[in-house]
């Protein structure tokens, strides 16, 4: 297949105006100005997005994906204040609700223009989520505890975890 578009933003070489990516299998085989491209390949089928870029895909190296149906609760207090808050209200979503979170988090990230991401998770929800999306990630297990007394049981639990 080809995709057509005014500029095609590759990572290795300058930007193409009026460019052509060649797809098969899921993976970029050739780019190049479409009118060329179109000559070369006249047996594929094209798709034209006009005024558009085609671009790699955006990485965000930091999200909390289960926190997304949290967003806009708290907001406008001093960071410690809003991380109590914050963690308060996530002690009370169930692992179904922090998939369902990840979820939209997830689907919202792929509707943005990223295609991977790093996320912290604390129960595993964002992993399962972000696997079933077909999101690219690398998911970390995060042991973030405000009170020092939980923090071996805290560590010991997440080594259980990834083992």
């Amino acid at each position: 297949m080809l995709l057509c578009a005014e500029h095609i933003i590759p990572v290795t070489q300058p930007p193409i105006d009026d460019g052509a990516v060649l797809v098969r299998d899921g993976r970029i085989v050739e780019i190049g100005g479409a009118q060329r491209m179109k000559a070369r390949y006249p047996e594929e089928e094209v798709r034209d997005f006009g005024r558009a870029a085609i671009m790699p895909g955006f990485v965000d190296c930091h999200t909390h994906l289960e926190y997304t149906a949290l967003r806009g609760i708290v907001h406008d207090v001093p960071y410690a204040e809003w991380l109590a808050h914050e963690h308060a209200k996530a002690d009370m979503l169930t692992h179904d609700d922090r998939y369902d979170s990840a979820l939209l988090g997830g689907m919202e990230m792929l509707s943005g223009g990223v295609t991977t991401v790093a996320d912290f998770t604390g129960t595993g929800a964002s992993r399962e989520a972000v696997r079933d999306l077909g999101l690219r990630s690398v998911v970390y297990r995060s042991v973030g505890v405000p009170e020092k007394a939980k923090v071996d049981s805290a560590i010991e639990e997440a080594a259980r975890d990834v083992q």
